[in-house]
């Protein structure tokens, strides 16, 4: 070792310089107090170092992360909070500050545009959507009106169908019975005659119909359908007879919602009241 005085080499045993009599012992000690104090310092900064490189840490973690939500933003605080605890001068503290407050900037901006981008996109779906929806509804219902005038239209088509008993109307005496049936089937083909003697008695064929457009647009409280209806066949009791010149086309007057009628015959003119 070297005296502190004048700097010679000297034993480490030695009390006293032998070159100029300093007194060794008293420096050593003096040395190992400023050695012991000088090592005490690093250990007082050393958490305050730590804190600096955490706060610059967490502040580049929330950069990093901002895009992925709000709760990143939890990382520059943390940050900011590390750095103004931290009592190193270091340029870890500065630059833990300054990526905190980026950090914690950019997750706002990031936010703002977030909530601006999603808030268009959700009034521009709601837009469409609701015009998509509307345009639904609007054909769902055009749909249903059809529906109804096709249903409405078949109703008063399928009130031809059916089974009709009439009596002469007005009152009068152009038969010799008092009561016929017409019985229009479903499969298109018919039976007319007295109803106490159909089964004996009566004219058979086909038949099919179509609506008066013209009387039915006269008369809005009533419809009228036009009746063809060709004999193929012609039987009085029980012997057919011939069906030459033989037409039962007629017009059928529907009155009280199409369960009543009246009916005229082109042939004869005849005109009945009938019921189903």
């Amino acid at each position: 070792m070297k005296c502190t005085k004048c700097g010679k080499e000297i034993k480490k045993t030695d009390v006293f310089c032998q070159y100029c009599g300093t007194k060794v012992e008293a420096e050593e000690k003096k040395t190992e107090v400023k050695q012991a104090t000088v090592t005490k310092v690093p250990a007082q900064n050393q958490g305050s170092k730590g804190l600096a490189i955490a706060s610059m840490v967490l502040g580049i973690v929330g950069i990093l992360l901002c895009w992925c939500g709000l709760w990143v933003m939890i990382f520059p605080i943390l940050g900011f909070i590390f750095a103004l605890c931290s009592k190193s001068k270091s340029g870890f503290k500065i630059a833990g500050l300054i990526t905190s407050i980026v950090g914690f900037v950019l997750q706002l901006i990031v936010t703002l545009i977030a909530i601006l981008f999603f808030g268009a996109l959700s009034s521009v779906y709601n837009s469409y959507t609701n015009g998509y929806y509307d345009d639904i509804l609007d054909d769902y219902e055009e749909k249903i009106e059809d529906y109804y005038d096709d249903y409405l239209d078949d109703y008063k088509y399928a009130s031809v169908y059916g089974e009709w008993t009439c009596t002469p109307y007005p009152e009068a005496d152009y038969t010799n019975h008092d009561e016929t049936t017409l019985d229009l089937k479903y499969t298109g083909k018919y039976v007319y005659g007295p109803s106490d003697k159909l089964s004996n008695n009566y004219y058979a064929g086909t038949f099919t119909y179509e609506s008066e457009y013209d009387k039915n647009e006269k008369y809005t409280d009533r419809k009228f359908m036009k009746v063809t209806a060709p004999v193929t066949e012609f039987v009085i009791d029980g012997v057919n007879q011939s069906i030459e010149g033989k037409n039962l086309d007629f017009e059928i007057e529907f009155i009280n919602d199409y369960d009543e009628a009246i009916i005229m015959f082109y042939n004869t003119q005849n005109t009945y009241y009938c019921q189903k």
